[in-house]
């Protein structure tokens, strides 16, 4: 027969072992933490009666939920940075060959300590190498600025003054340099906005120049109406709904919803960096796959062709 000693072992070892079940589960850190404190403090207090005077009544000390609060946001700024480069600047800086894990160790221990994702976002798509991407990436392809017109046709509206486009505004990043900074601009043509001529105007440009112009434009949008959270909620449940219509997968379910209250609610309770990236990730998603759809269909279309060289197939018979 077992001796009481054993007995409360057991008695103590059945809530550990579920709390550390439940903590390597997939509910949220902090609420894994709070409930396996509980649970063993529980079990403790009446397995150990002579320890009740030494054990909290209540939930983890400020701090050890402050610990958890801090780990769990860094594991959520790692994943969203990881997206950024994924997204934007299409590479994963995870991979076995990735050469710029460095950098990204770096951005995320900034973004740990307190950086804005805007400013972060901001010094990946106006950097160097940003702008060797520009350089690289070759013309944008009918559709992508088709889908660009699209997308600033969403956004110039909800301006104040729509941004009146350049044929500059199609070029590469500038390098920056003494005499650029102290050269005086050339006048140039000064269109207004209309959706049809983003076409023109941005006419051979790279799909990176379209990427980060309408992710400027759509930064723009969101600074004008930040002054006032409620519009800026209602406008992002609109906009999330009103992008859906690219047929673009958004890479969560809860994105592509359809359902513009639930979109506006979120957008009510998200921290600003939050709401500016899910607004940034339709931007570049939805022209990353106008580029992606079109580079498929040469492929597609070449198996249709040996199809057809094959001969007519014969007609199967119903069963």
């Amino acid at each position: 027969m077992p001796s009481d000693r054993h007995a409360r072992k057991a008695r103590f070892g059945i809530p550990l072992a579920s709390g550390l079940a439940l903590l390597a589960s997939g509910c949220g850190f902090t609420e894994r933490l709070e409930h396996e404190w509980k649970l063993v403090n529980r079990y403790a207090r009446r397995a150990f009666p002579a320890l009740r005077p030494l054990l909290p009544a209540a939930s983890p000390r400020p701090e050890a939920r402050l610990l958890g609060d801090n780990a769990q946001r860094a594991l959520e700024n790692r994943e969203l940075l990881r997206e950024i480069f994924a997204i934007a600047l299409g590479r994963d800086p995870m991979s076995p060959n990735a050469g710029n894990r460095s950098e990204f160790s770096g951005l995320l221990a900034t973004l740990n300590q307190g950086a804005s994702l805007e400013g972060i976002y901001n010094g990946l798509t106006h950097s160097s190498d940003y702008r060797e991407l520009e350089l690289s990436g070759g013309q944008a392809v009918p559709a992508q600025l088709r889908v660009f017109s699209g997308v600033l046709g969403l956004l110039e509206p909800e301006l104040p003054a729509p941004t009146v486009f350049r044929p500059s505004d199609a070029r590469p990043l500038k390098v920056l340099s003494l005499d650029s900074l102290l050269e005086e601009p050339k006048p140039e043509p000064a269109p207004s906005f209309k959706p049809g001529d983003t076409a023109s105007i941005f006419a051979g440009a790279s799909v990176y120049t379209l990427k980060r112009v309408a992710g400027d434009e759509a930064m723009k949008v969101i600074a004008a109406k930040q002054a006032a959270p409620e519009k800026l909620a209602d406008w992002y449940g609109t906009w999330a709904v009103r992008m859906l219509s690219f047929g673009v997968d958004f890479g969560i379910d809860l994105r592509n919803k359809p359902e513009e209250g639930f979109h506006r609610h979120w957008a009510r309770q998200a921290p600003q960096d939050r709401l500016l990236w899910e607004v940034l990730n339709r931007v570049h998603r939805v022209l990353n796959a106008a580029g992606a759809s079109v580079e498929a269909r040469p492929a597609a279309q070449s198996g249709a062709q040996e199809g057809a060289s094959a001969g007519p197939k014969k007609k199967e018979k119903n069963p």
